[in-house]
């Protein structure tokens, strides 16, 4: 399933991480972090590190902003990828100019090069996967749920495990260190605890199997991959067609809102209609809680 996504936006030079709208659902400028909000900044960070130009932009100190910090924006991919699809999202705004010239376009391409390199690296062949084995029965389906431990760097993945289907693996583009997570089949019939070390540059992989109805739990064993330099991408990151997500800007150079015009029907600035200021499900959408600060109900 999809891991990461990035969005590629003109009008300001700044990394933006979810979430987009804040917690009331209002046109109000103020602070809303994502849960996994240590994981979304080491992602930005990566890409902000490669360009100077982005990372000492005055108006963007370091170069990363929480989105509804900067404005809030409702109806956007950015959100909607992360709540519904436990994707993580970030948007680049690439250039002050909200429409360069062409003959501008080979120098931006030139300039963010490099993060779009580090980028697929830290979401590719960086991290850490948990793989999980299929039940042993040849007709044996079961679902499952990963769950990363370690505070903010990573979301719950549910899952059907199917014998046809073979070895299921949940990605985590986490920076080095120390990582606990759990594994849980059924209803909490069986459950692994794991403890898995990323080391810097690298990318580890973690297999797990079902506990025997002992109790007994699988051995999980890592395997670290030799690719320190970064190396031949041997995966490739899925491309999921995305619906028409509600663009940022034009904003001005203060990094407001003025400008900020309509797009896909919804005012940005504005929650749109049939969103609420609390927690519960997206209905029509998933049927799985989440955690959101707009959450829509039926209307």
């Amino acid at each position: 399933s999809l891991v990461g996504a990035t969005t590629l936006h003109e009008g300001a030079l700044v990394n933006i991480v979810p979430f987009d709208g804040n917690r009331h659902g209002t046109p109000r400028k103020e602070a809303h972090p994502a849960p996994d909000e240590k994981l979304l900044n080491y992602l930005a960070r990566r890409f902000v590190d490669e360009q100077p130009a982005m990372a000492n932009n005055p108006e963007f100190p370091g170069g990363v902003k929480q989105g509804s910090d900067w404005y809030p924006l409702y109806g956007g991919i950015q959100d909607y990828a992360y709540l519904l699809h436990s994707v993580y999202t970030t948007t680049v705004e690439m250039n002050n100019r909200k429409w360069p010239p062409e003959s501008e376009l080979e120098a931006l391409w030139n300039q963010h090069r490099l993060s779009m390199y580090a980028y697929l690296k830290a979401y590719i062949t960086e991290g850490l996967t948990i793989q999980v084995e299929p039940p042993s029965k040849a007709d044996g389906e079961e679902d499952v749920v990963v769950t990363m431990m370690t505070a903010e760097m990573g979301r719950p993945v549910r899952f059907r495990s199917t014998a046809s289907d073979g070895v299921h693996g949940v990605h985590y583009p986490v920076p080095a260190g120390e990582y606990a997570l759990k594994v849980e089949w059924g209803e909490g019939d069986a459950v692994e605890t794991i403890s898995a070390s990323v080391e810097p540059g690298l990318h580890a992989t973690v297999h797990v199997e079902r506990p025997s109805s002992s109790g007994e739990g699988a051995a999980a064993s890592r395997e670290a991959d030799a690719n320190k330099d970064g190396g031949a991408m041997e995966e490739a990151m899925e491309v999921a067609p995305a619906p028409s997500p509600v663009e940022r800007g034009p904003v001005s150079s203060s990094g407001g809102g003025s400008g900020v015009g309509e797009r896909s029907g919804i005012k940005l600035g504005t929650p749109p209609k049939g969103y609420s200021g609390e927690l519960g499900k997206v209905a029509g959408l998933s049927q799985r809680p989440v955690l959101s600060p707009y959450v829509r109900t039926a209307s």
